[in-house]
């Protein structure tokens, strides 16, 4: 028995769902300790033949004794048939018609047909693809439910991407599931939506014990007092090391405030009913709490020494062995933004692969591949990319390759668009379209895959904020272009607030005041366009009111804001370098300007 690849297809979000939905306004507010909590948990692994699952029925497991011990009342169904699952899903939602928290959790296939989406039991015609719908659970259904119950919160979690990496084109195999139905559910103030992997990838059933992100998952959910939006930044994390990044969890929030499953200790926390309804997900991958501390490092900066170095051995010897058969995937993979896709590509382009080394050889596309995976941080791709170049010769031509590259991997009517308008696809053009807020030109970049600067990298060197300008110039549509970009950056509310600002205008008010503050024998080191500010420093400084609110609301943080360049003396002799010293904070300078 057999299931079309059609079928059970890859989405564009992959394949699990986390929503924390406040759901009903008209419940009183409750103490989230005492309150009513249930849970139903569901693992279907006994589908025919080799669309068999090894490691959802332990996940499954897994995650029910995770919220057994969060203090939910848990059920637990395994190998669920049709009607089983519809009576559960309709008893949960009966047990909170008083209010309360609950929690639905499915490890198990997933499918998108003729554009729903449905959950698959066991016992669904597998052989009759037209049936399969009838046959399953839509995830409609479920989500209505859950917004229709009295709960004050609902947790909805889809695991719903699992597969033997052996057989990548038997696509029932992969838990996929593409959850475009949640989309235009208009959903109450309070929804966080996460996916087990980013939008066009694959979820792994994993080798181990368990799913890599089932695992993550219930580490990080019950950790006491750790919101869950902190949570899904250290889930992303794990699975992404995990899986080498081959799986990269990501998460659209409205979510306001750090409600945790499980609470601190000693603390009391309320479940309240949004105050007013919710006109839909503003998607933002970023945590809720400044309290859960520093943004969290890219996977691949984590590990030792001796993880870097595995892991480039990996990269080059997944290319020493790449065929133009591998091609498609490991392209849509590098699009999507899978940082070891596109160092596989750039090392490949470089050497040579495939039948005919030669002929395959191209210094213009390894360095575009190159590139992408140094625009997210792997210090590999840096390293390669800053060597080819050195080899090339002709810095000149090689940026015009990399921006000729990225363009030919973007569709085409986008492409058409941004042309249409003067844009092209080097760093310059998309600066260009931040500084000026152009609003249209940045959602057609995010339309096509484009990642948006926070500043102007130039083949791994890093140029100024690409938000000054709008920002000293008090550019209306600055809160928008701030949501574009925390859409793609999951830590833009938490690392020191983009790139540093080199204030080359030396618009800086009261400049004397804050030199004032640095050491006396220091004072004569600090200059205006040396001077670096963060964007709420900067929005501080402009006095730019719109700009301030936007990025409070982003979580930008207030203890740090400006820092000077500075020569560098070790033994009391300049070393040749510049350092960083900090002069004062975003919380200090709207003292110091009473803003």
């Amino acid at each position: 028995m057999t299931l079309s690849p059609s079928l059970l297809r890859w989405t564009r979000r992959g394949a699990a769902v986390l929503v924390l939905l406040c759901a009903n306004a008209r419940a009183a507010d409750l103490p989230y300790r005492s309150a009513p909590k249930f849970a139903l948990v569901v693992g279907n692994t006994a589908y025919p033949g080799k669309l068999a699952l090894r490691n959802a029925e332990r996940d499954a497991r897994l995650m029910a004794h995770k919220l057994t011990q969060a203090g939910y009342a848990t059920e637990l169904l395994l190998n669920t048939d049709r009607a089983t699952l519809y009576r559960a899903v309709g008893k949960l939602a009966q047990q909170l018609q008083g209010g309360g928290a609950g929690v639905f959790y499915y490890a198990g296939h997933g499918a998108q047909l003729d554009g729903a989406n449905y959950l698959i039991p066991v016992d669904a015609p597998l052989e009759q693809p037209a049936a399969i719908a009838r046959g399953s659970v839509a995830v409609d259904y479920l989500v209505e439910r859950m917004r229709g119950s009295g709960a004050h919160l609902s947790l909805l979690l889809l695991d719903a991407c699992r597969n033997d990496p052996s057989l990548p084109r038997l696509g029932g195999v992969y838990r996929g599931l593409e959850v475009t139905g949640l989309a235009p559910e208009q959903p109450a103030n309070g929804m966080l939506i996460a996916y087990a992997t980013q939008p066009g990838e694959r979820a792994l059933d994993g080798a181990g014990q368990y799913g890599p992100f089932a695992q993550a998952l219930a580490k990080w959910l019950p950790q006491p007092g750790l919101p869950i939006e902190s949570a899904m930044k250290m889930v992303l994390t794990d699975v992404r090391a995990a899986t080498r990044d081959e799986q990269r969890p990501w998460y659209a929030t409205s979510l306001v405030g750090g409600f945790a499953l499980v609470p601190a200790s000693g603390a009391n926390p309320m479940l309240r009913a949004p105050a007013t309804p919710s006109s839909g997900v503003r998607v933002s991958a970023r945590g809720a709490d400044d309290a859960a501390g520093a943004s969290v490092p890219q996977w691949f900066q984590q590990g030792t020494p001796e993880d870097r170095a595995l892991l480039e051995r990996e990269i080059r010897a997944r290319a020493a062995v790449l065929q133009d058969s591998d091609l498609p995937l490991l392209e849509q993979q590098a699009r999507g933004g899978n940082v070891v896709a596109a160092a596989v590509l750039g090392v490949a382009y470089h050497q040579g692969f495939g039948s005919d080394p030669a002929a395959r050889r191209s210094t213009q596309a390894a360095a575009g591949w190159l590139a992408l995976a140094d625009a997210q941080g792997l210090p590999f791709a840096r390293s390669e990319l800053a060597l080819l170049t050195a080899m090339a010769g002709d810095l000149k031509q090689v940026k015009e390759d990399v921006g000729a590259i990225r363009a030919a991997l973007t569709p085409a009517d986008a492409r058409g668009k941004l042309k249409a308008m003067g844009y092209g696809f080097d760093e310059e053009s998309k600066a260009r379209a931040l500084e000026s807020c152009d609003l249209d030109a940045l959602r057609l970049y995010r339309e096509a895959g484009e990642q948006l600067p926070l500043a102007t990298p130039v083949l791994g060197q890093r140029g100024g904020s690409n938000l000054e300008m709008p920002i000293m110039n008090h550019n209306p549509r600055l809160p928008q272009v701030l949501d574009l970009l925390a859409e793609q950056h999951a830590d833009f509310d938490r690392r020191y607030m983009l790139t540093f600002t080199q204030a080359q205008t030396g618009e800086i008010p009261g400049f004397d005041q804050l030199v004032a503050r640095v050491a006396p024998d220091l004072r004569f080191m600090v200059q205006p366009n040396l001077v670096k500010a963060n964007a709420l420093t900067l929005a501080i400084w402009a006095n730019n009111q719109a700009a301030m609110r936007k990025l409070q609301a982003l979580g930008a943080r207030t203890d740090v804001g400006v820092e000077a360049l500075v020569p560098e003396l070790r033994n009391g002799q300049p070393t040749g370098r510049l350092t960083a010293m900090p002069i004062s904070s975003a919380r200090d300078e709207a003292a110091r300007l009473n803003h």
